[in-house]
């Protein structure tokens, strides 16, 4: 099984207050999956500072199962942790065997 999901965001440039948030300041980001939007869990964390030009990340989560896997991000700097961003999805379907050949009817 080989499935792989490629997952891409756009850091925040502000705190909930609107104020500005520096890039720098970012301490990490947390990467969630799961079989649920409900039930996503941590599975890596991807630690900081940041300081990325076009202040956005692309990371391949790999070894996944059939069925739809739901994902999310968090970021965390000195005052605390966001909420997630926007919930995401993608489908694997397992594979199924081809038909039989060589079929014949006498």
């Amino acid at each position: 099984m080989a499935n792989t999901a490629t997952l891409t965001w756009t850091f925040p440039t502000s705190n909930t207050d609107g104020s500005p948030l520096a890039l720098s300041a970012l301490t990490g980001v947390d990467v969630y999956a799961g079989t649920s939007k409900a039930q996503l869990n941590k599975i890596q964390t991807i630690p900081g500072p940041f300081t990325t030009p076009t202040a956005s990340v692309t990371v391949d989560v790999t070894n996944l199962g059939y069925g739809t896997i739901y994902f999310a991000v968090d970021v965390t700097d000195a005052a605390g942790t966001s909420a997630f961003s926007a919930i995401g999805s993608k489908t694997f379907v397992a594979p199924v065997p081809n038909p039989p050949t060589n079929f014949l009817v006498a």
